[in-house]
């Protein structure tokens, strides 16, 4: 079995520098000897998939914090203001009276209930 031109330390460092937007895909493949969706895929995460991002707590720099992931989608808009805030809880109020309450679920069944007793 061939061995593998990456280190567990060395995926850790591509995904801490891909995180930081740091990362040479080309100096990382071509010191490996590697193409360089290789690189893009260990920064991804789609391979070396049984190491978890950032290294090992003994191997971590008590002094530099490991950098926070991108968000997956575009970023949030701004806070909603208190107007949207109160037009959005309205739209809740007005949904959820369509939703018949526990005591009518209730009255309902025994209607149910009743007419099949009954043969209607």
């Amino acid at each position: 079995m061939a061995r593998s031109p990456f280190s567990i330390n060395d995926v850790f460092e591509i995904r801490r520098l891909a995180a930081l937007d740091q990362l040479d895909v080309r100096a990382w493949a071509n010191a490996r000897d590697v193409s360089l969706e290789t690189v893009r895929r260990i920064a991804r995460g789609d391979t070396y998939r049984h190491i978890k991002h950032g290294p090992p707590p003994a191997q971590q720099d008590a002094d530099t914090p490991m950098p926070r992931p991108k968000p997956a989608g575009p970023a949030l808009a701004a806070e909603p203001d208190d107007e949207e805030v109160a037009a959005s809880l309205e739209r809740l109020a007005q949904a959820t009276k369509a939703i018949p309450q526990p005591r009518e679920v209730d009255q309902m069944l025994d209607d149910l209930i009743q007419k099949g007793r009954d043969g209607r």
